[in-house]
Order: C-alpha cells, then sequence, then structure tokens
C-alpha cells in the first residue's frame, strides 16, 4: 500500500521533479531490502543475486534457463536469474493480467510485449510497475543507456518509456529499421509498361495514363479482360503495408500509416486529421477518377482477406510458370506491399516469376507538388518492467541497461558471437570487398559505404535454438549503424539477385518522403481513454467506408464533402483531436524536460 501512495505522490510531484531534474539519490525501491551499492553509488557485483523474470514466450527458444544469453548474463553480473514463460499470443496477455491482478507475489522483472500505454499507465500508476525515473540519468545504474551518443535517440527512448502521469516505467527497445519505416512500397507491373511501351510514372497525372491503360489494353497479352490495374488490401492499414489506396493519397496529402491516423501541422505543434483536409478531398476525386477509367473496379480491386490478397498477386501457377514472349504471367498492375517475400515465396532468390515482374515505383508527385509516402515513425518498444516486489530494483535496471551495451545488443538480436554474428573489423572489410566485387559482377552497385558488422547465421530466426531470448528485451542500435549491418553470403555460392537491390532502392524512393513532424504513439490518461475508446473503433470504419463511397460515385467528394465532415465531427473527431492533443502536449512535454 505504501508503495501505490508513494506512485501517486510521483505523479502529483512530476512537475516539480522535472523543473529540478531527475534524482540520482537512494536507488532502493521494492521491498528496500536490497543492500544494492556501493559507496560511489554503483552497483556491487560481489552480492549474488536470485531474479526471477517472465518473458513472452517464443516458439523457436527451446529453452530459457540453459539458454546462451541468460548463462552470459548470469556469469557477467553474478545472478541467477530463473525465466518462466508467458504463453504466445493473447494467452500470454490474459496470464499477465490475472499474474497481476491475482494479489500473488510478482517476478523482480517482466521482459514483455503484452504491456500496451494503456495498461502502462494502469500498473504504473498503481504501484505495480514502479518507477523508474531516478534511474535514467544515473551513470552508475544505467551506464550504457548514458553513453549513447545521439540525444535524439536518448529522447526518444523515453519520451516512449513515458506514461500518462509523467512517471517512466519501463526501459525499451531501439532498433529502428529502414526498410520497416516506409512498409507502404509501391510495385508497379514493369512488364505490363514495356508490353505497353510506357514509362515508369513519376507524377499522379503519368500514373493515371498507366492505370487506364493496364485496365483497358490487354497489358498481359493474353487477349481476356482480367487484368486488375490497382489491386489492394482494404482495410484501415492494409495489414503490412498492403493498402495500395494510402500511398496514392500521400500525393496528395500526408497520411501516415493508416487511413485513420492523425498526422502533424507544419510547424509540429498541433495534431490534425488530415481526412477533413483539402487534400484528402483532392485525393478522393482522383480516386475516383480511376474508377471512372475501370483503373479502381470495386468488384476486383478490393479484397479484404490476406489469403486472398496474396492468391491473386501469386495467380498463374504461384510464381512457377513462365510467361510466353511478349506476354505476362500477372492480372495485377500495382500494389504496395511491406514484405515482398511474405506475399511472393522465393521473391527473394527471384524464383517467383510472378515478383520478377515488378519493380518498385517512385512515388508519384501530386498536382501541388506534393510527393509523400506514409512514414512509420519509429517508437521504441516498452518491454522491461521492474515490479514492485523486486527485492533488489537498483539492480534489476542495471540488467536491464547492461542489455544496450553493443555486444550485448547483437546478442540479444543476433545470437552468439562469432557464430551468428560478427563486428570484427578485418572480417567486415574484408567482407565488403568480396561482397563488392559479386555485386558488381552481377551488374550493380554496392549501396553501402561500408560493413560495420555482420549477420553470419540469418537462419537463427527460424531455426530451434537455446541462443537467445528472441529479442524480447531492452536492447539499442540507432539507425546510422543499422545501417551498416550486411549479411554474410558464401563468395562461394554467392548470386546477387534483383530482390538484394530492394533494400537500397526503397532508401532511394521513399525514406525521406515525409514532413518534417511525425506524430509519435501517444499515451492517454484513463479518463481520455474512457472518452475516445468508442471513437477509436468507429472512425477507422467510418473513414474507409466513405473513401469507398467516394471512389464508387456512391457520394460526390465535391457535392457531398460538407456531409462527410459533419459525420466524423458527429462521431466524435473533434473529442478525439482534442484528447489527442493533450496527449501530444504531454509526450513533447516530458521528452523535453527528460531529455
Amino acid at each position: 500500500m505504501a508503495k501505490r501512495i508513494l506512485a501517486l505522490l510521483l505523479a502529483v510531484l512530476m512537475v516539480a521533479a522535472l523543473a529540478t531534474g531527475c534524482s540520482s539519490g537512494s536507488s532502493e525501491g521494492g521491498n528496500g531490502d536490497a543492500p544494492a551499492l556501493l559507496e560511489d553509488g554503483s552497483i556491487d557485483l560481489g552480492v549474488k543475486r536470485n531474479i526471477s523474470l517472465i518473458i513472452d514466450q517464443n516458439t523457436f527458444i527451446t529453452d530459457y534457463n540453459d539458454n546462451y544469453l541468460t548463462n552470459m548474463l548470469e556469469e557477467k553480473y553474478n545472478c541467477d536469474i530463473d525465466v518462466d514463460v508467458l504463453p504466445a499470443g493473447d494467452d500470454g496477455k490474459t496470464k499477465l493480467q490475472l499474474m497481476i491482478n491475482g494479489g500473488d507475489k510478482l517476478p523482480d522483472i517482466f521482459s514483455t510485449n503484452n504491456v500496451n500505454s494503456a495498461l502502462m499507465y494502469e500498473y504504473g500508476s498503481g504501484g505495480t510497475f514502479i518507477a523508474l525515473n531516478e534511474y535514467y540519468d544515473n551513470e552508475k545504474l544505467m551506464p550504457n543507456f548514458n553513453a549513447i551518443e545521439s540525444e535524439d535517440d536518448k529522447v526518444s527512448m523515453k519520451a516512449a518509456a513515458s506514461s500518462a502521469d509523467g512517471n517512466i516505467y519501463c526501459l525499451t527497445r531501439f532498433e529502428p529499421e529502414p526498410w520497416n519505416l516506409t512498409p507502404y512500397r509501391m510495385y508497379i507491373n514493369t512488364k505490363w509498361l514495356e508490353n505497353l511501351n510506357m514509362e515508369m510514372p513519376t507524377t499522379t497525372e503519368e500514373l493515371y495514363d498507366v492505370l487506364n491503360a493496364f485496365a483497358n489494353e490487354d497489358p498481359n497479352g493474353n487477349g481476356s479482360k482480367d487484368e486488375i490495374a490497382v489491386f489492394t488490401h482494404y482495410t484501415d492499414n492494409g495489414g503490412y503495408g498492403n493498402n495500395v489506396i494510402l500511398p496514392l493519397i500521400n500525393s496528395f496529402v500526408f497520411t501516415n500509416t493508416s487511413m485513420s491516423g492523425f498526422t502533424l501541422s507544419d510547424d509540429g505543434k498541433t495534431v490534425i486529421a488530415p481526412q477533413v483536409s483539402e487534400g484528402w478531398q483532392d485525393a478522393m476525386k482522383y480516386l475516383r477518377s480511376l474508377a471512372e477509367c475501370g483503373a479502381i473496379d470495386p468488384a476486383s480491386t478490393f479484397v479484404y482477406d490476406a489469403t486472398a490478397y496474396k492468391s491473386a498477386l501469386n495467380y498463374q501457377g504461384i510464381g512457377t510458370e513462365e510467361a510466353p514472349e511478349g506476354k505476362s504471367v500477372n492480372i495485377v498492375g500495382l500494389a504496395s506491399l511491406g514484405s515482398n517475400s511474405g506475399q511472393f515465396p522465393d521473391s527473394g532468390r527471384d524464383e517467383n516469376v510472378n515478383f520478377n515482374e515488378y519493380w518498385l515505383m517512385p512515388v508519384c508527385e501530386g498536382p501541388d507538388g506534393l510527393a509523400y509516402s506514409p512514414f512509420a515513425g519509429y517508437t521504441p518498444a516498452c518491454n522491461w518492467f521492474i515490479t514492485e516486489d523486486a527485492a533488489d530494483p537498483a539492480f534489476c535496471v542495471f540488467l536491464g541497461d547492461a542489455l544496450y551495451e553493443f555486444d550485448m545488443s547483437m546478442t540479444v538480436r543476433f545470437g552468439v558471437e562469432e557464430e551468428d554474428w560478427t563486428a570484427d573489423p578485418q572480417k567486415c572489410a574484408d567482407w565488403y570487398t568480396e561482397h563488392t566485387k559479386l555485386i558488381e559482377a552481377a551488374g550493380y552497385t554496392q549501396p553501402k559505404s561500408e560493413y560495420a558488422q555482420l549477420q553470419l547465421n540469418s537462419a537463427l530466426w527460424s531455426d530451434s535454438n537455446n541462443k537467445f531470448w528472441h529479442n524480447i528485451q531492452p536492447r539499442y542500435m540507432s539507425l546510422e549503424r543499422f545501417d551498416k549491418l550486411g549479411t554474410w553470403y558464401d563468395p562461394e555460392t554467392f548470386k546477387y539477385y534483383r530482390a538484394n537491390n530492394l533494400n537500397p532502392t526503397n532508401q532511394e524512393y521513399y525514406y525521406d518522403k515525409h514532413p518534417k513532424y511525425i506524430l509519435p504513439a501517444l499515451s492517454y490518461t484513463k479518463d481520455e481513454q474512457e472518452q475516445i475508446t468508442e471513437i477509436q473503433i468507429q472512425y477507422p470504419e467510418l473513414i474507409t467506408e466513405w473513401t469507398m463511397y467516394f471512389i464508387t460515385g456512391e457520394k460526390d467528394p465535391e457535392k457531398d464533402w460538407d456531409e462527410y465532415v459533419k459525420t466524423l465531427n458527429d462521431n466524435g473527431l473533434q473529442t478525439y483531436l482534442t484528447n489527442a492533443q493533450a496527449a501530444y502536449e504531454r509526450t513533447v512535454y516530458y521528452a523535453a524536460n527528460f531529455g
């Protein structure tokens, strides 16, 4: 009870704490019985500790206790770690909530992805998770976090870990990957362009001409009108980047990574709803024009099932048959994909004939000169929580921070050093030279300036093993360092496939096509969440529904626009925006003060 009262007092006193800076005083907490520190404030590693940790289960990990990473941590930091697992999927979230609400003694640490911002606020403000504010700027207890060179990265990590009451309740995982930041990559059928003697489009006007031809001029050459010029998995976000309607809209207004998502004003101060902007209205008119010429056909363009989406992309031999000269195996002209290998089996080795007809299309410039692409602004994952029953909270924080050290971060992501990965400068430099020769021999240009580390065993992620925890814990890798990661291929057997050039092409076409300010993930207070929960459910449904109305002509983007805006407002849009603005201002405030 005392700890819960303390948590509430911390929330009330947060403004004062931020004004004076985070305290670096006593790091005792939890049950307060821990002989945690030496006289200089550092962890006393001469004391043997028993740590209980519960982690999300991954079916590829055969043993978490007899595990390379577990054993390494135990040996290096003089502790015994007893690891238990939560069931996979929703069952894990349910068990976690039952444990917390059941009244039994909790483990020292939860290392989990099953705690969203609302649960973090609930469990933190209620005292189940202890506040970690005092630890973050303490170089004795979090030396690796404080050694991170990028202040922006540290601010981002702190902001993501901050709850609606201003307290920090977790350590985060920071690993932005260029590929995952731009999932709405548009793939266009270049074989169809070739058959129709057309160039790669660069403007929405040119794209209209191409898609019109795709729909009406038999680009696959089979004599049947079976082409689907525009094909999409039509849900709010299309799964992982598979709703092509969204990137098409971005040539008129930036809309982030869901059709219902909010964005920020040009100055980064105000949360806005792009769905009621003039640019959105212009996008609806453009989509309607594509429907009028047959490029968007409601009977074939839209699917709502991920399996049906993949099946249509691979239609005609599931990517195994060759098309006759001058013809195409495909029925789809334009689609967007978050994962090319996930939608086209064996595309990474150029063995999917369907996929081999596609290539990335640059973002098309709209009539007002905009050329945006949805951008998944990176939010660090919160997954290291210290509970009220932790015997030595300072050590639990110290142990989580240890995973930010470079070698540890590589281990928790890639496995055993020199077996599954290497950062040896000479090995990386030698491989850069050999890899460049292979690439140039295939007629391509080396996309990287160097390799800073190499993944030696990419099969680790899909093979059963007891080497690591499958990346469910804190780690740190800057975007710049991640961009210098390479994958090892045996020079004797390696062939450079066209698919290997997707990453650099993606970065060239999509990576910087977004506004300066990107709305981060927002944490709402309990009161705010109660006000908007129903709206959050209804709003995406209204946006996808009305977009379809505009595309099909059931509603006119010009004549019925006011009715559309009124419908959104009548269903709580302004309440949603007001609460999102409050949550955003908190995020900016805490990031600035914690930074």
